[in-house]
């Protein structure tokens, strides 16, 4: 991911729709499926992506009250 746009954009057909404008260089210049059919990239393709921001377990977030709590409990 090389850019993407400060604040959420409207889209003009569905106004109740909201996006960010993101660009993206790739090292290939196809993908494939899972079948191994290859598709082009190609300039100016719109597409859904996933952007992973962290690595967290379901289980981290059920734990984190538990020790926000204890942390409370300490004396400095």
């Amino acid at each position: 991911m090389t850019t993407i746009s400060p604040d959420t954009l409207q889209d003009e057909v569905k106004r109740d729709v909201y996006y960010y404008r993101v660009y993206i260089r790739t090292d290939v210049s196809q993908l494939e499926n899972r079948e191994g059919k290859s598709f082009p990239i190609f300039p100016g393709m719109i597409a859904t992506v996933d952007i992973k921001t962290g690595s967290k377990s379901v289980l981290d977030y059920l734990l984190k009250p538990l020790n926000k709590a204890s942390e409370a409990l300490r004396e400095r």
